[in-house]
């Protein structure tokens, strides 16, 4: 009898069924539940005091649960996730109960998200970078742009992130030159990956010459504390 309630227990906490999409991974601390939705959204969502705030994006989320509903990854915190499972048909939702712990994670994660400003994240289109350190003249695709360093934020060819949004940068080198390096063609390319408050975003950058692309990786270096990884 006792393990008979247990089990309507456990099953009365998770619902798992075919429906319309509520938006990914959701976690609402004013009713503490956790929602996992196969919409194929992409992105993770807390709800707090009404407000709702996007706080990561992965492909995983755009199908969180596997065949038989079930969370189909494990979170490793920042190094990210490990799926377990392929994912399930579309418009599955499963929802269980959040921890206390969990609450208490999501309150402080939600308190540094609002606390970014221009001197952290630099997302704020509006916010003051501060001065001007350095600019350089790149290409997006086959068109110019330009690369601006400011104090506490860079733009790179129209999009603005701090030091703290670096989340990786990438050179790939396609040019080719001959024996005395005088002369060259091709592309050396940057792909850097950034955290912005609509989630994990990307750019690609390239340059024609070498001499510039050598005093990006200097000024890039200098300025966000990390160099970029060789392809």
């Amino acid at each position: 009898m006792l393990t008979a309630l247990k089990c309507s227990i456990a099953l009365a906490a998770v619902t798992i069924f075919a429906g319309p999409a509520l938006a990914s991974v959701t976690s609402n601390t004013d009713t503490k539940i956790k929602t996992y939705a196969n919409d194929g959204d992409g992105m993770t969502y807390v709800i707090s005091s009404g407000n709702k705030k996007s706080l990561s994006y992965d492909e995983v989320f755009k199908a969180p649960l596997d065949s038989k509903g079930e969370v189909r990854y494990i979170s490793n915190g920042d190094k990210g996730l490990s799926v377990t499972a392929q994912p399930g048909k579309p418009g599955l939702i499963y929802s269980r109960p959040l921890s206390d712990l969990e609450i208490a994670q999501l309150n402080q994660t939600l308190l540094q998200v609002s606390q970014a400003s221009s001197a952290t994240l630099a997302i704020d289109p509006k916010a003051d970078p501060g001065a001007v350190v350095d600019s350089f003249d790149a290409l997006r695709g086959d068109a110019k742009c330009k690369i601006t360093f400011y104090e506490k934020a860079v733009d790179v060819c129209g999009e603005r992130f701090g030091r703290a949004g670096v989340v990786n940068w990438t050179m790939f080198n396609e040019q080719a030159c001959n024996s005395y390096g005088a002369f060259c063609v091709g592309r050396i390319n940057y792909n850097i990956g950034y955290q912005s408050l609509e989630g994990r975003r990307a750019i690609a950058i390239s340059f024609l010459n070498r001499k510039a692309s050598n005093r990006f990786i200097q000024v890039f270096s200098s300025w966000s504390g990390s160099v970029p990884q060789r392809m």
